[in-house]
């Protein structure tokens, strides 16, 4: 990458992380004025649904609080990458950032390539999901349907023959 290249994506990092710092800001000011601290001296009159939607709202403004605060570190270390002349180098494999995939990411640090890689899950036949052993084999697989899945249900649903209530009904109905 030439340094023409570095000085615009160094400009185009500078900008993101002003906009994003702006937004931390904006973020810091309002929760000092905001409604998420409970205003209420008591919680005797609140329903719980108030106190719920409280929390959550607390919560989802930290997740995205730590999510603005994540992405400033990451331009960080672009901004870094660039002083030290390795921007735009994929950290796996060394191969040049395609430029398009920088315009679009400039904080990348993984070619496509690398990063698909890095992203696939292991595709084996012999790979199924861990609850697979716990579960009888009918449930996750084509062999359990129709009747067989209703006559299984049923079963747990009929009651003792010396019992007279609903006997008939309950040994008869499933038939």
């Amino acid at each position: 990458m030439d340094k023409q290249d570095m000085k615009y994506f160094e400009q185009l990092l500078l900008k993101e992380k002003k906009s994003m710092q702006s937004t931390l800001d904006r973020m810091n000011e309002n929760i000092e004025n905001s409604q998420f601290v409970n205003s209420e001296l008591s919680n005797y009159d609140n329903h719980p649904g108030d106190s719920g939607t409280e929390t959550f709202d607390s919560e989802m403004y930290q997740n995205l609080k730590n999510n603005e605060i994540e992405q400033l570190e990451k331009i960080d270390a672009a901004l870094v990458r660039i002083k030290k002349g390795t921007y735009g180098k994929c950290i796996t494999c060394g191969k040049e950032i395609d430029r398009d995939r920088l315009e679009i990411l400039p904080d990348a640090i993984d070619c496509i390539d690398c990063e698909t890689d890095s992203l696939l899950l292991d595709q084996d036949e012999e790979s199924r999901p861990v609850e697979e052993d716990l579960l009888d084999p009918r449930f996750y697989e084509d062999v359990y349907i129709g009747d067989e899945a209703w006559d299984a249900v049923a079963s747990f649903n009929k009651t003792d023959k010396k019992k007279m209530g609903l006997d008939w009904y309950d040994n008869n109905m499933y038939e």
